[in-house]
């Protein structure tokens, strides 16, 4: 999959031209750097975050790892504090999603290459629960978006009819999955 329009790394020393380096040893280095199985280490995604913004080419080779897993945490707000707390991995996330709710091209591209989302420790029942229930609505809308996620998991977070709609429209009730659910909502079925 292609975010956007790149082309092979010129090579130049000065004013003369060097040799292309092949695309595959540009890959068979970014699989040293950054395994591709398995989620990557904060410092991987540094590393690969990095690399993406040397050039469009890098950045088409590193942008699909870097948003591949997703985590929405909630966490980020305070009980006494609306204002989130952002983490590297949370900012990235919340920020995937408001840029997909503004139909930005890049993150609309970069919503398909998300294939793990985990939505984690979006609680109500606090002070700042309005704000909550804001940000976990931008967050579904992203998630709306992201039309090849294999799984799809809610820990400790409330559910409500939104969630769910997602879920089915997303087709990832295959890969679904639950833990302290805190359901919200009579248009859930579940009561209030």
């Amino acid at each position: 999959m292609s975010l956007f329009k790149w082309s092979t790394p010129e090579r130049r020393a000065e004013d003369r031209d060097l040799r292309i380096i092949p695309n595959e040893i540009y890959l068979a280095i970014f699989e040293h750097i950054a395994p591709p199985s398995g989620r990557l280490s904060p410092e991987d995604l540094g590393t690969l975050t990095n690399l993406s913004l040397v050039c469009r080419f890098f950045g088409n080779l590193c942008l699909p790892r870097i948003f591949e897993y997703l985590e929405l945490s909630g966490s980020v707000f305070g009980d006494h504090n609306p204002l989130p707390h952002r983490n590297d991995a949370t900012s990235r996330g919340m920020t995937l999603c408001s840029q997909i709710a503004a139909k930005e091209p890049l993150a609309l591209s970069l919503a398909q290459c998300v294939k793990v989302c985990h939505f984690r420790d979006w609680r109500l029942g606090t002070e700042s629960s309005w704000v909550v229930q804001a940000f976990s609505r931008v967050c579904v809308a992203g998630i709306a978006r992201m039309k090849n996620i294999r799984e799809l998991k809610f820990f400790g977070s409330f559910v409500n009819k939104g969630h769910w709609d997602v879920i089915h429209d997303t087709g990832g009730a295959a890969g679904a999955g639950f833990c302290r659910l805190q359901f919200f909502g009579r248009s859930c079925g579940f009561g209030t």
